[in-house]
């Protein structure tokens, strides 16, 4: 399948759909809110006492077929009232207005208010699919600025104890194995300040879909989840402008309509800094500076270990520009920028009482007993790093006809890393001979070591999504995608090329899928297939999701899926510079296609105050990747002996990633909250890697989370809980024998766990009204009990003894926040 024999079968079904003669009664139309005008995507659409049920798409469009005259439609949205409206005709195009949860505002349309509605509820929307507003970030505890990432890393099967990244790990998947799309371009990156921000600002959000597994045929080039992000449109009612202000960044945005409000423009900017209130507060609870802050601690080498916490800022914007035409299109024009820099530069000095070959002329290892007066020691560390994301999105909606609607989108994304390690160490002995003719520059000695690292993505994407109502009981849904891709990796240690890549690919991709609504059933079939250019090969992916009313409260799941991922980041596992990843596009050899392959069963049950989920999953995965350094026995020039050589390489394997999630939530009154448990296993099999299977990096067997949120008047207390199991490592033993240069001896793989990680935030939000706006004043704190939790560690070798430096991640940190919008 090319690019021409991809179209054709594409127009081919568009005739076909589009040929459809039948007439059929149809009741459409659009939902917004009344407040701002901005359309509701994904709301919920149902006849009243049925158990027929429809979805708005992204637009906040929707179509119900065969509505008799006379029922009432019931639409929900997460955070907003319910509504009923009578059917008066079989032919009907509704504008439907919702009110916000808790809003006073009168209604301009004839319905029926049903209230009860709750901003701060986490919506299961189908097989392993929550949906999300950026309204219940608002109440949790955060460093000043929402994130509905870190939200989403409160949810069972995803990771919370992924402090270094705002990027989730779902069901022991690798963050480069999700997709996400923000206003339908694809987001490579998603943090901000070292983790503790994702790349999104919360403003410029109006919903988020996430799909932790069994999603249908219309994603694809992922193996984990889909965060599939709408951006606000702004305001189609008035002006508006409002900002925030933390301890650690300032937030603004504004939007405005024009053209009568046919048409609106939003736009949202924030930056980060280093203010002296926080470093002053954080000094007076630490007792330590905040820059660099280096300690040394015990361990089990002779040169001790050592702690550090590196700094960062970030700044990012968001525009969207929307105009909504006569005839029903829309067309917009979406853009992000934001760029991060990251120092984690330091300097190490201390003594080692332990006996060289250089002190006193005498030769022994370092456990061998013997004391001396040693060496001492200064190691200079320069880190410095930066990394980005470009996207910019054009989209076109156009209705055919009461049953046919469809997307136009021609999307870019770019991604960029750069990451330049010095490192300066100065070592001088401290001998017996104190005579004038000894030379000082035998008792020093200096050594250099180097790393350059780059990575550069380029994305460009087209592609048509189409949703045809064939009847009452079939939706299809079916599109054609087109995306290039080029990246590049440069990778250079101690003036060597490591690696030096450049790889370009086109896929073409065509997917159907068929969402059969029975009675109580609803059965969506779909297959996806994709021609991938490096190697010319073809990958189809059936996919499957079921949904089954046992009753009125409870339903019962089903996903199968498999899927297939063409770009990936590729983890590199280094001792001296910790865990590194890199993006790449798979060759189908030295970096194969991956391939996952879904099944999920679960159950759902919804009573008056509570609901609760559970779900079992099993992946399958083929051809991961992983870069690794590895040492090998090499045979002498003479042939007569071998020595121990360092060998970098690409290795493949496969793995599995199996578990249960338990969730249960209070949604209604004003204590609410939920819990969530997950058990889980991620082994992987790298026959070159290790001898026998292993756990993965990312493996967490067992997880727990608590979020607990309380209303009292003008007041929003929340706290957050989360306890999980400790990652496993590699351990590091000592110094190989015979080496030349100086190697680590190391144990099984990830044959050991770091401490269990746990953490617990707080926050008080009191919400006022101020010059006609609504303002809001928190206090949060992270990691209230100031718990150290291991990042990873870093060695180097000095003199055949190691130093070992421990990167932990946040410790108590407070924050203050205010912010302010006009509407």
């Amino acid at each position: 399948m090319n690019i021409k024999s991809a179209v054709i079968t594409f127009l081919m079904m568009f005739a076909c759909f589009t040929s459809a003669s039948e007439t059929l009664p149809v009741v459409g139309g659009k939902i917004s809110d009344s407040n701002t005008g901005e359309t509701l995507p994904y709301a919920k659409i149902q006849i009243k006492d049925t158990n027929r049920l429809a979805t708005a798409n992204q637009d906040g469009l929707f179509t119900v077929l065969d509505v008799p005259v006379g029922a009432t439609l019931v639409i929900t949205k997460m955070g907003f009232e319910s509504h009923e409206v009578l059917v008066q005709s079989d032919t009907e195009r509704l504008t439907i207005e919702l009110l916000k949860a808790g809003s006073n505002k009168d209604n301009s349309i004839e319905t029926i208010v049903v209230s009860g509605a709750s901003s701060q509820k986490l919506e299961q929307s189908g097989t392993s699919q929550y949906s999300i507003t950026s309204d219940i970030t608002k109440s949790l505890p955060n460093l000043g600025e929402q994130d509905i990432f870190r939200t989403m890393q409160l949810l069972p099967g995803v990771s919370g104890s992924n402090e270094s990244s705002s990027g989730l790990m779902v069901r022991g998947g690798t963050i480069d194995q999700n997709l996400v799309l923000f206003d339908d371009y694809t987001v490579y990156h998603v943090d901000h300040v070292f983790g503790f921000f994702s790349a999104f600002n919360s403003n410029a959000i109006k919903d988020v879909q996430l799909s932790k597994g069994g999603f249908g045929a219309k994603y694809g080039g992922r193996m984990s989840s889909v965060i599939d992000i709408t951006g606000k449109d702004g305001n189609t009612e008035q002006f508006n402008i409002g900002g925030s202000v933390s301890l650690l960044s300032s937030n603004v945005i504004v939007e405005t309509p024009f053209a009568d409000g046919a048409g609106t423009f939003v736009m949202t900017a924030r930056k980060s800094y280093q203010s002296d209130l926080y470093d002053e507060i954080l000094d007076s609870v630490t007792g330590q500076e905040n820059n660099q802050a280096t300690s040394a601690i015990p361990s089990q080498f002779g040169l001790g270990s050592f702690q550090t916490e590196p700094e960062s800022y970030f700044y990012d914007m968001n525009a969207k520009l929307t105009y909504r035409m006569d005839n029903g299109d829309k067309f917009s024009l979406s853009f992000y920028s934001g760029a991060d820099e990251l120092d984690n530069s330091r300097d190490i000095s201390g003594q080692s009482n332990f006996l060289t070959d250089r002190c006193s002329g005498e030769t022994s290892g370092p456990f061998a007993g013997r004391l001396c007066d040693g060496f001492n020691f200064d190691i200079g560390t320069v880190d410095l790093s930066e990394w980005g994301n470009t996207g910019m999105s054009a989209k076109l909606t156009h209705q055919w006809n009461d049953r046919l609607n469809s997307n136009f989108v021609l999307s870019t994304s770019e991604y960029f890393s750069n990451r330049d390690r010095k490192i300066n160490s100065d070592v001088t002995f401290n001998t017996d001979d104190d005579s004038d003719d000894s030379d000082s520059s035998d008792n020093s000695q200096s050594n250099q070591s180097s790393s350059n690292e780059d990575n550069l993505l380029n994305d460009v994407t087209m592609k048509i999504e189409n949703d045809f109502f064939l009847n009452q009981t079939h939706k299809l849904g079916f599109g054609l995608q087109l995306t290039e891709q080029n990246i590049d990796y440069f990778l250079m240690q101690n003036e060597e090329v490591i690696i030096n890549t450049n790889n370009e690919a086109t896929t073409t991709t065509l997917y159907l899928e068929d969402e059969i609504a029975l009675d109580t059933l609803i059965v969506t079939p779909g297959i996806r297939a994709s021609h991938y250019s490096i190697n010319d090969e073809v990958y189809i992916e059936p996919r499957l999701s079921m949904m089954y009313d046992l009753n009125d409260s409870t339903q019962l799941r089903g996903a199968f899926g498999d899927y297939h991922q063409f770009a990936l980041s590729v983890a590199r596992q280094s001792l001296e510079e910790g865990p590194r990843s890199f993006w790449t596009l798979a060759d189908g050899e030295t970096v194969p296609v991956s391939k996952a392959r879904h099944f999920i069963i679960g159950a759902s049950h919804e009573g008056n105050d509570y609901t609760a989920h559970v779900e079992l999953f099993h992946k399958q995965y083929e051809g991961l990747s992983e870069f690794t350094e590895q040492i090998r026995p090499m045979r002498n020039e003479d042939g007569r002996g071998a020595v121990l050589t360092l060998e970098q390489e690409f290795h493949t394997g496969d793995g599995t990633a199996s578990g249960i999630e338990l969730f249960l939530q209070k949604s209604f009154g004003d204590f609410t909250g939920w819990a969530g448990y997950t058990y889980s296993q991620v082994e992987y099999d790298f026959p070159t890697v290790s001898d026998s299977p292993y756990y993965a990096d990312q493996d967490t067997p067992h997880e727990f989370k608590v979020v607990l949120m309380y209303s009292l008047g003008d007041w929003d207390l929340s706290s957050t809980f989360v306890f999980a199991t400790g990652r496993p490592y590699t351990e590091v033993l000592g110094v190989a024998e015979d080496t030349i240069p100086a190697t680590y001896e190391v144990g099984e793989k990830n044959g050991e766990r770091y401490d269990a990680y746990h953490r617990l935030d707080l926050s008080a939000t009191y919400s006022f009204e101020l010059f006609g706006g609504d303002g809001e004043l928190g206090l949060s704190i992270f990691n209230a009990y100031n718990r150290e939790n291991q990042w990873y560690t870093e060695y180097d070798i000095i003199e055949g003894e190691i130093l070992e430096t421990e990167v932990n991640f946040r410790g108590f940190t407070p924050s203050i926040f205010v912010s302010w919008n006009l509407n």
